[in-house]
């Protein structure tokens, strides 16, 4: 390094110490002390440190063995997860749990969640051991096993709520990396009695994806699906091992020429009708809806 890049290399090492510069560093910025926990090593991750929320480890928890907690102390904007590195045999069925309680989350669903990633001896990521679809953007029918996010479950009478799930891990996996996240608020999450543990396979389940495909072309029609939806309900009380609701979806498809022309506003009667369908009928529907927002349109799903 030649005396001039050296001086410069002071000079921004100096300015970060005194606040004046911040010192960049590739990828994550600077993690907080490793912590223990569960038997596992978490460190403190975020984009940027100006909106790190405070990391720390708390004794106590729901079980008395601690808790890990984020905290945006009123930070508009933060973002940041305690993340650890779970070694996990391929192939194998394992189920997570953890018990989350919020303060000053608005919706602790987007905010304060659980994302799991299975990868390789070597970091990288796996794919399924099952083949996808034949789509034309894909040279490879494997498709690439994406994160795991355990979902929301009940809340106990002390504000805890249980995120869970059970998951089958790819063949090729040999770790687990466990991000507990809390991202856009200014609030404060704490997370008790995580678990990741192997289990058994649950038992299978058997839903289809039974074909609904109909649209208005005006908007002064009333939309034709109710005839449809209430075949596809029929149909699956009567199919056995089809009775549960995963197993009635109707999936709607607008007519893409009409899409200017059947736009709607956002929850508007269009909305509330579907919601009414999927409430009498107890299934799922998915629509793709056109919005409109004065002259823009947008391709809203409802």
């Amino acid at each position: 390094m030649n005396s001039s890049n050296s001086r410069r290399l002071v000079f921004a090492k100096a300015a970060a110490l005194a606040g004046i510069l911040p010192l960049v560093v590739a990828g994550l910025a600077m993690a907080d002390e490793p912590v223990s926990y569960r038997g596992y090593q978490w460190t403190a991750e975020a984009p940027r440190d100006e909106i790190r929320p405070k990391a720390s480890f708390v004794a106590g928890g729901v079980d008395g063995k601690g808790s890990l907690v984020l905290d945006a102390a009123g930070l508009e904007g933060s973002h940041g997860w305690w993340q650890a590195t779970v070694p996990v045999t391929g192939g194998k069925f394992y189920r997570f749990s953890v018990l989350r309680k919020t303060e000053g989350v608005e919706v602790p669903r987007r905010s304060a969640y659980v994302r799991i990633e299975w990868r390789d001896e070597k970091g990288r990521a796996v794919n399924h051991d099952e083949p996808g679809p034949a789509v034309h953007y894909n040279a490879s029918r494997i498709p690439r096993a994406e994160p795991e996010y355990p979902t929301d479950k009940a809340t106990d009478p002390r504000g805890w709520t249980e995120l869970s799930d059970t998951y089958h891990v790819p063949t090729k996996a040999v770790r687990a990396i466990i991000e507990l996240y809390l991202i856009w608020t200014p609030g404060r999450v704490e997370y008790s009695g995580l678990s990741l543990q192997e289990t058994s396979a649950p038992a299978a389940a058997t839903f289809g994806w039974p074909p609904c495909i109909c649209g208005p072309r005006a908007p002064t029609r009333r939309p034709k699906e109710l005839p449809a939806v209430r075949a596809i309900y029929t149909r699956s009380r009567q199919t056995e091992g089809r009775s549960d609701r995963a197993a009635r979806i109707a999936h709607l498809v607008w007519d893409r020429q009409a899409a200017g022309r059947c736009c709607r506003a956002h929850a508007g009667p269009s909305t509330r009708y579907f919601g009414e369908l999927a409430k009498k009928y107890d299934m799922y529907i998915v629509a793709g809806l056109t919005e409109r927002d004065g002259h823009l349109i947008y391709n809203t799903a409802a």
